[in-house]
């Protein structure tokens, strides 16, 4: 039997001091990718950010680990308006409201991150990929959870989009240190390809 993965900043902290801070950049954009199909979808049910300007924050962190040419005012411009959009509105309501919070969340961390204002801002945004899919865990739970138990928590943690979730996480680790800093790009392209096509959640509720 596969054992349980679980969300360890401190082991996620210490992984990640072993590989180059733009491929730390590129780990964290992968999980911040994989929240964007959930906040398409809150954006299609709430009309929030109409222009998709958190869609144009995160391809500005792509373009800076794929092909690295530092603009640090874009950066900031991008950070700026990534943060704006962290203040996620509660109504209309959406079920996926928690998502998009998560995933403006993730995507300033990555630029905090690159401009140097958050040397934790990868861990930062891979745990809210986590607490993404923990969420949606919870939200399947049957009604009538008034308080948590230890073995709730267990349950939730054990659901497949957590597993999932930390699964790709431990995958694209691996995948970044296991290269020479040149093919990074190469690597980073690969880890955006695969990510738009394993969304941390469903955007059909069951």
């Amino acid at each position: 039997m596969t054992p349980m993965l679980r969300f360890d900043r401190a082991r996620l902290a210490e992984d990640l001091r072993n590989i180059a801070p733009a491929a730390q950049a590129a780990f964290a954009a992968a999980a911040a990718e994989r929240l964007m199909p959930a906040y398409a979808r809150f954006r299609t049910e709430t009309n929030y950010d109409a222009s998709d300007r958190l869609r144009a924050a995160l391809q500005c962190v792509w373009r800076q680990v794929e092909t690295p040419a530092s603009d640090h005012v874009e950066l900031r411009r991008q950070h700026d308006v990534a943060h704006a959009l962290m203040a996620v509105p509660e109504k209309p309501f959406s079920y996926f409201f928690a998502a998009a919070d998560d995933a403006t969340a993730a995507v300033t961390y990555c630029l905090r991150f690159l401009l140097g204002d958050d040397e934790k801002g990868v861990v930062r945004a891979a745990s809210r990929a986590r607490d993404a899919a923990f969420a949606y865990a919870q939200l399947s739970t049957v009604e009538g959870v008034q308080i948590a138990t230890v073995a709730d928590l267990e349950h939730w943690l054990s659901h497949p989009l957590v597993q999932n979730e930390l699964t790709r996480q431990q995958r694209d680790l691996s995948d970044l240190a296991s290269i020479f800093l040149p093919r990074l790009a190469t690597t980073a392209t690969i880890l955006r390809r695969r990510a738009e096509q394993e969304p941390t959640l469903p955007t059909m509720l069951n």
